[in-house]
């Protein structure tokens, strides 16, 4: 019969089966998430192109597809709308904390500057080797619906 001792024989190594697979988890998602960053940035710049060529002269579809850098390490992706109402979104990866920190500003005023922000962040799991992605509790499947749920921030009419 085993010791009740015995199941804290992996602390005595130094680390836990659940250290163990988060430590594997993090492996994966630094190997795998600049592939999943290269295709994101494509996928919003080809959303952008689509959106703008399909409503030509539509305010909520006036955007602009920047990358920003903060420092020499951390790329940020925006996401602009033009027009008024004014709104846009910025994405950084903090791939080690699991995360795509995203700053929305909804409301700009007429310079562009941001009046207010607000805080938010798409999580990154891993389903055996892949990358997935949460957002309010709902799963998102690479960039095609990674890409789909920032546009529909950025060109909501509200």
């Amino acid at each position: 019969m085993e010791h009740w001792a015995d199941k804290y024989s992996d602390q005595v190594s130094g680390t836990t089966r659940s250290d163990q697979i988060r430590l594997e988890e993090g492996k994966i998602i630094r190997a795998a998430f600049p592939d999943v960053w290269v295709a994101l940035k494509e996928r919003v710049n080809q959303d952008a192109e689509i959106l703008r060529a399909k409503f030509p002269g539509q305010a909520a579809y006036d955007l602009d597809v920047a990358l920003e850098r903060a420092g020499t390490a951390l790329e940020t992706l925006v996401i602009r709308r033009k027009s008024f109402p004014f709104r846009n979104i910025s994405i950084t990866p903090k791939i080690d904390a699991r995360v795509l920190n995203l700053i929305k500003a909804p409301d700009l005023d007429t310079t562009g500057t941001p009046e207010r922000f607000e805080r938010d962040v798409i999580r990154i799991a891993v389903s055996q080797s892949d990358l997935n992605f949460y957002s309010g509790g709902k799963l998102l499947l690479g960039p095609v619906q990674l890409s789909e749920s920032l546009f529909s921030y950025v060109c909501a009419n509200t």
